[in-house]
């Protein structure tokens, strides 16, 4: 599935001043919708609720009893059927501005080919809210936020750094191979993950960011068989592979509300690893995760 940047929807929020123990706090939003009626701009006033966007009333209760409608951050693309066209089909909605004296931009979409930690089905609610529209400010495009020297700057940094780590890591990994074939690591059905492979586990996971995705929040990892693996996350057995040993690493990511906070999402996702060489076989998730409790106790990794 491919991520839904191109055509969505922008929400502004015009400005309400609402007092709040001495300190005036301005909420100014603007919604873009995409469909396949194109791209429609709307403003939304909170404090009193006004603004060109549909039923400002109960968007305005509606922001502050789901603050899931607020997130925003990267996130992942994902390979899924996509909807087919009708009304409400593949909708994206861009929320930006300031709420509530908070900066946010936030994107989200009732397909399911683009994630983000954090959102639940924001997608979906933003439809609800918005179905009643008219009109609004047409739009050539979402567009993006302008992007100054400085984030420029960083973006290099990070991509340097990133291709340091992903050196370090193959020689990492080189070095654990020969350690494997010396036998001075043991990757025996249900041993332990050894320190050098729960340390390249570590710099993948945390090198996300790096990539501009999501965060990684904590993962456990599993020292398991292929066989208990598939077994236990119930997908279909692979029987033209080996039934070898192999690490599932379950991750839960990280997003920030608008408040700025760090959290962290409930939904699991996960990665076989084959336990000699690290090459990872296969990942999914978004679902329960799977009977986990049959396959021994994890190795808790936080970031």
């Amino acid at each position: 599935m491919k991520p839904l940047f191109a055509g969505v929807a922008l929400v502004a929020l015009a400005a309400a001043t609402a007092g709040c123990g001495g300190r005036s706090t301005a909420t100014r939003l603007r919604i873009e919708v995409s469909d396949r009626h194109g791209v429609h701009a709307y403003r939304l006033e909170c404090g009193p609720a006004g603004g060109s966007a549909p039923q400002p009333t109960a968007i305005c209760r509606a922001l502050r009893l789901e603050p899931k409608l607020l997130v925003g951050g990267p996130g992942l693309a994902l390979s899924c059927p996509g909807l087919g066209p009708g009304p409400g089909a593949d909708e994206t909605f861009r929320v930006s501005g300031t709420y509530r004296g908070h900066a946010v931009d936030a994107l989200s979409s009732t397909g399911c080919g683009y994630w983000v930690p954090g959102q639940g089905d924001a997608g979906t609610e933003w439809s609800y809210l918005m179905d009643d529209r008219e009109g609004g400010v047409p739009e050539r495009d979402l567009g993006t936020a302008p992007v100054n020297s400085a984030q420029r700057r960083r973006k290099r940094e990070d991509a340097t750094r990133f291709h340091r780590l992903l050196r370090l890591e193959r020689a990492a990994t080189r070095a654990r191979s020969g350690a494997i074939a010396a036998g001075r690591i043991d990757v025996g059905h249900g041993a332990r993950p050894d320190r050098s492979a729960l340390a390249i586990i570590r710099a993948r996971l945390g090198s996300t960011r790096l990539l501009r995705l999501p965060e990684v929040f904590d993962a456990d990892v599993y020292s398991t068989t292929r066989r208990r693996a598939e077994a236990a996350l119930g997908s279909g057995r692979d029987l033209t592979r080996p039934n070898g040993p192999v690490y599932l690493v379950v991750t839960h990511y990280a997003y920030r509300d608008y408040l700025g906070h760090r959290r962290r999402d409930d939904q699991p996702w996960w990665s076989l690893y084959d336990a000699k060489t690290l090459q990872v076989e296969a990942g999914g998730g978004g679902g329960g995760g799977g009977n986990l409790r049959g396959i021994g106790a994890p190795v808790a990794l936080s970031f």
